[in-house]
């Protein structure tokens, strides 16, 4: 109950994030912010609801959901390479990695025969994870307050991500009935 709670606050305290981002910074920052957003609702809906059947609407609605928060993203990914915004260039680029490795691991969960793989992929996120914080801690000592705590709360955001995984990871097999 306790996670669920952190979980929502942050998703919360992100949401406002958000309208700042759209209100005080450029239009791309907005932007990528609002697609990062659909991702996250998208990515929160599957990892919660690990190894439970969805209707084929339901699946619909996020591939859709998902397609739009990709086209949004890359569409910013792009602007910050056009306006030199390289350090939201690489910040985007490296949340890119994330979140494509943690599809990989929703869409296929390890198995005995493939834990290598899934070692290597783990190993890589917490490289993009460590490359994520030190942008965070590079835009907190600069003095760019909305970076670093937006920088933040996303980290936060996807460390709920990644207890719904483990906690499906460690949940005791459903009975069959």
């Amino acid at each position: 109950m306790r996670f669920r709670a952190f979980k929502w606050s942050v998703y919360g305290l992100l949401a406002l994030n958000t309208v700042l981002f759209l209100l005080y910074e450029t239009l791309v920052e907005g932007l990528d912010s609002l697609g990062w957003l659909v991702l996250l609702g998208v990515l929160e809906r599957e990892t919660s609801t690990l190894g439970r059947p969805r209707s084929a609407r339901e699946t619909a609605a996020l591939w859709i959901a998902q397609g739009a928060g990709y086209a949004v993203v890359v569409l910013a990914w792009a602007g910050y390479a056009r306006e030199g915004m390289w350090l939201d260039f690489a910040n985007a680029s490296l949340w890119l990695g994330v979140v494509l490795i943690l599809a990989v691991d929703v869409r296929s969960p390890p198995d005995a025969a493939h834990q290598r793989a899934h070692r290597a992929r783990q190993a890589l996120r917490g490289v993009l994870y460590a490359g994520l914080v030190a942008l965070a801690l590079w835009w907190a000592a600069t003095g760019e307050l909305l970076n670093g705590f937006d920088a933040a709360l996303w980290l936060l955001c996807f460390f709920a991500i990644e207890g719904n995984i483990l906690r499906y990871g460690h949940a005791e097999p459903a009975p069959q009935g």
